[in-house]
Protein backbone atom coordinates (compact mmCIF):
# COMPACT_ATOMS: atom_id res chain seq x y z
CA UNK A 1 0.00 0.00 0.00
CA UNK A 2 1.04 3.59 -0.62
CA UNK A 3 1.49 5.95 2.16
CA UNK A 4 -1.29 7.57 2.13
CA UNK A 5 -2.01 8.82 6.04
CA UNK A 6 0.27 10.09 8.58
CA UNK A 7 -0.51 9.02 11.85
CA UNK A 8 0.16 12.08 13.89
CA UNK A 9 -0.91 11.07 17.71
CA UNK A 10 -4.94 10.22 17.12
CA UNK A 11 -5.06 13.06 14.48
CA UNK A 12 -4.78 11.38 10.80
CA UNK A 13 -4.09 13.32 7.67
CA UNK A 14 -5.33 12.48 4.71
CA UNK A 15 -3.64 13.11 1.38
CA UNK A 16 -5.41 14.51 -1.85
CA UNK A 17 -3.50 12.18 -3.84
CA UNK A 18 -4.98 9.23 -3.21
CA UNK A 19 -5.70 6.89 -6.09
CA UNK A 20 -9.37 5.12 -6.50
CA UNK A 21 -7.96 1.56 -5.86
CA UNK A 22 -6.10 2.42 -3.03
CA UNK A 23 -8.83 3.80 -0.65
CA UNK A 24 -10.43 0.99 0.60
CA UNK A 25 -8.18 0.57 3.32
CA UNK A 26 -8.50 4.17 3.96
CA UNK A 27 -12.22 3.93 3.95
CA UNK A 28 -12.28 0.96 6.34
CA UNK A 29 -10.64 3.04 8.70
CA UNK A 30 -11.95 6.40 8.10
CA UNK A 31 -15.10 4.34 9.08
CA UNK A 32 -13.89 2.43 11.89
CA UNK A 33 -12.50 5.88 13.36
CA UNK A 34 -16.23 7.36 12.96
CA UNK A 35 -17.42 3.95 14.89
CA UNK A 36 -15.41 5.62 17.95
CA UNK A 37 -16.22 9.22 17.47
CA UNK A 38 -20.08 8.20 17.44
CA UNK A 39 -19.22 6.11 20.76
CA UNK A 40 -17.38 9.07 22.35
CA UNK A 41 -20.41 11.43 21.40
CA UNK A 42 -22.76 8.68 22.83
CA UNK A 43 -21.22 8.71 26.33
CA UNK A 44 -20.45 12.48 26.08
CA UNK A 45 -24.51 13.07 25.81
CA UNK A 46 -24.59 10.78 28.73
CA UNK A 47 -22.49 12.56 31.05
CA UNK A 48 -23.83 15.65 30.08
CA UNK A 49 -26.97 14.63 30.84
CA UNK A 50 -25.64 13.67 34.22
CA UNK A 51 -24.08 17.39 35.01
CA UNK A 52 -27.23 19.02 33.91
CA UNK A 53 -29.14 17.01 36.71
CA UNK A 54 -26.64 17.68 39.03
CA UNK A 55 -26.50 21.59 38.07
CA UNK A 56 -30.22 21.43 38.32
CA UNK A 57 -29.93 20.28 42.12
CA UNK A 58 -26.94 22.51 42.85
CA UNK A 59 -29.33 25.31 41.56
CA UNK A 60 -32.11 24.58 43.54
CA UNK A 61 -30.31 24.14 46.93
CA UNK A 62 -28.52 27.28 46.48
CA UNK A 63 -31.96 29.34 46.61
CA UNK A 64 -31.52 28.29 50.16
CA UNK A 65 -27.99 30.05 50.94
CA UNK A 66 -27.23 33.05 52.09
CA UNK A 67 -25.67 35.32 49.82
CA UNK A 68 -22.95 37.73 50.70
CA UNK A 69 -25.12 40.45 51.97
CA UNK A 70 -27.45 38.82 54.16
CA UNK A 71 -23.84 36.74 55.95
CA UNK A 72 -22.60 40.90 56.26
CA UNK A 73 -26.02 41.43 57.85
CA UNK A 74 -25.62 38.64 60.24
CA UNK A 75 -22.03 39.57 60.98
CA UNK A 76 -23.28 43.02 61.89
CA UNK A 77 -25.99 41.41 64.20
CA UNK A 78 -23.57 39.32 66.22
CA UNK A 79 -21.38 41.98 66.83
CA UNK A 80 -24.63 44.03 68.22
CA UNK A 81 -25.60 41.16 70.73
CA UNK A 82 -22.17 40.51 71.56
CA UNK A 83 -21.74 43.97 72.40
CA UNK A 84 -25.24 43.90 73.92
CA UNK A 85 -24.24 40.51 75.90
CA UNK A 86 -21.02 41.57 77.57
CA UNK A 87 -22.50 45.27 78.63
CA UNK A 88 -25.36 42.78 80.29
CA UNK A 89 -22.37 40.53 81.86
CA UNK A 90 -20.62 43.22 83.47
CA UNK A 91 -24.12 44.58 84.82
CA UNK A 92 -24.50 41.48 85.91
CA UNK A 93 -20.78 41.05 87.43
CA UNK A 94 -21.59 44.26 89.32
CA UNK A 95 -25.06 43.35 90.52
CA UNK A 96 -23.19 39.96 91.80
CA UNK A 97 -19.94 41.94 93.63
CA UNK A 98 -22.43 44.43 95.38
CA UNK A 99 -24.48 41.18 96.66
CA UNK A 100 -21.22 39.25 97.95
CA UNK A 101 -20.00 42.76 99.90
CA UNK A 102 -23.75 43.54 101.27
CA UNK A 103 -23.84 39.60 102.16
CA UNK A 104 -20.09 39.80 103.85
CA UNK A 105 -21.08 42.99 105.98
CA UNK A 106 -24.26 41.33 106.96
CA UNK A 107 -22.41 38.21 107.90
CA UNK A 108 -20.15 40.12 110.16
CA UNK A 109 -22.32 42.43 111.27
CA UNK A 110 -24.06 39.25 112.72
CA UNK A 111 -21.30 37.44 113.99
CA UNK A 112 -20.16 40.00 116.01
CA UNK A 113 -23.85 40.71 117.29
CA UNK A 114 -23.70 36.63 118.10
CA UNK A 115 -20.26 37.02 119.65
CA UNK A 116 -21.24 39.90 121.92
CA UNK A 117 -24.29 38.18 122.90
CA UNK A 118 -22.88 34.86 123.96
CA UNK A 119 -19.60 36.35 125.82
Amino acid sequence: MNAVMEYRSLDAVVYSSIRHEDSGDIVEEILNRLGRVETDVSALKFDVSDLKSDVRDILTKMADLATKIELSDLRGEFKELKGEFKAGLASLETKMMRWYFATALTTGGLAFTLAKYLH
